[in-house]
């Protein structure tokens, strides 16, 4: 799976410096779909607790200690923060959960597919269950449709 930055389609992002410098780094753009807010919802929620929690109550005396302080606030959000669209648990310990029941999962079947690639299914909603049961193979992990391997 290739690394790939997601935004919105702000001119910022279209101007041709970006995209020599996104060229330069040999990093693709995956654009979130026009009117659809959902796609950048995690990321834009972020960056609002970002600015709630450390930018607009903390001044910084210089670039190095606004990157250190972010670097410790994205270091807890991703290890102590409970969050509810996660079922209650932090992002690590959610990925955790995740790739155990993965493994989980792989171990009966002759699947091999690698934990870092489902991630993404997981975040786009598109778990599958088992055909004909209502029971899901990912619980704790959301409401995910049923999806036909035969399709």
């Amino acid at each position: 799976m290739e690394l790939q930055l997601r935004s919105d389609h702000g001119s910022q992002y279209d101007s041709s410096d970006f995209m020599n410098e996104m060229k330069f780094i040999g990093l693709n753009m995956s654009k979130a779909y026009v009117r659809s807010p959902e796609c950048n919802g995690v990321i834009e929620r972020f960056h609002l607790t970002l600015e709630e929690e450390l930018l607009q109550i903390k001044s910084f005396n210089s670039l190095e200690e606004a990157q250190r302080e972010i670097a410790d606030f994205v270091e807890k959000y991703n290890t102590h923060w409970i969050l509810h669209r996660l079922d209650h648990y932090s992002p690590l310990e959610y990925k955790r959960r995740y790739v155990e029941e993965l493994k989980n999962t792989q171990a009966k079947t002759s699947g091999n597919i690698e934990p870092e690639n489902q991630f993404v299914l997981l975040l786009s909603g598109s778990i599958p269950r088992k055909k004909g049961s209502n029971k899901q193979r990912g619980k704790p992990f959301g409401n995910a449709p049923f999806v036909d391997p035969s399709v």
